[in-house]
């Protein structure tokens, strides 16, 4: 490829102007003759603002429930009704004897007892005290299974998953003198999500639980420090009163239990209004 021929004027530049680059010449056109540009295809739209951050795409959609997956919740709600009723009946006897118990140690102040009258009294108190303990493991195991229950049918409702993890919901059912809080909190949270009339429904009913909660809760830990002072303490009085406030721990728990279970199942039916009585009793 041979080199474009370089015009006598260039050499003519470059010989006057040794130590500078080659000048280039550059023609424009006049301004009225510039065409002008062209128009946009459409005009500008506003962009768009929002009060909010959109959510489109973001809502997990859960699946539909079936027949058998409702089946199996009121198959839970059963069983734990069914556990409730049993460690209802194993702390009425825990109670019973630790109060056998302390009459027991009342008598003996005066009077003495037979050797197999004491035995048989430590031994009923050992016996119901790990039967409560068990029947009260798998009560809240079955509590924790509930709480799960209705609140993931409160999102299923207004096509929700749940927000929360498993792990927090687990432990705040069942972690002892924790969930007197956070289990309200959390039937609370759910339970907001119905209409306004069912959720202040169930806010009652939930404050009603949690007070009653919190009282059994507030005696058995008084029993539970009385107990941890008494253990290793040489005193007569001390120990009965641990024992007092042990009998009235498992007496107050196993009317809650027995109280409990009918309000917590109105929990999980929206809509379920208070039975009318058929006979009122009014002034003459």
């Amino acid at each position: 490829m041979r080199p474009a021929p370089v015009s006598s004027a260039t050499n003519t530049v470059r010989r006057i102007l040794p130590n500078r680059p080659a000048l280039r010449w550059w023609a424009h056109r006049p301004p009225e003759t510039i065409p002008p540009p062209p128009a946009p295809a459409r005009p500008p739209q506003p962009r768009p603002q929002y009060r909010e951050i959109p959510r489109w795409g973001l809502i997990d959609v859960p699946p539909a429930v079936s027949a058998d997956e409702d089946a199996g919740g009121r198959l839970r709600w059963r069983e734990l009704g069914q556990s409730l009723r049993l460690l209802g009946g194993i702390l009425a006897g825990a109670a019973v004897a630790q109060l056998l118990r302390y009459i027991v140690l009342v008598v003996n102040r005066s009077r003495p007892i037979p050797a197999w009258l004491d035995l048989l009294t430590v031994i009923a108190v050992l016996v119901f005290g790990v039967l409560a303990a068990l029947g009260a493991i798998i009560a809240l195991a079955g509590f924790a299974r509930w709480l799960r229950e209705v609140r993931a049918a409160d999102y299923r409702r207004i096509d929700r998953c749940e927000p929360r993890r498993p792990i927090l919901l687990i432990l705040g059912a069942v972690t002892p003198f924790v969930n007197v809080v956070t289990a309200p909190f959390l039937l609370i949270e759910s339970t907001r999500l119905r209409g306004d009339e069912e959720a202040r429904r169930a806010r009652r009913r939930i404050d009603r639980l949690a007070v009653a909660w919190g009282l059994v809760s507030l005696v058995g830990l008084i029993a539970l420090v009385y107990r941890l002072v008494a253990w290793p303490s040489d005193s007569v009085q001390t120990g009965a009163d641990a024992l007092a406030w042990v009998t009235l721990s498992f007496a107050a728990s196993a009317a809650f239990v027995y109280w409990a279970p009918r309000r917590f199942a109105a929990l999980a039916e929206p809509g379920r209004s208070r039975p009318v009585p058929q006979r009122r009793l009014v002034p003459a």
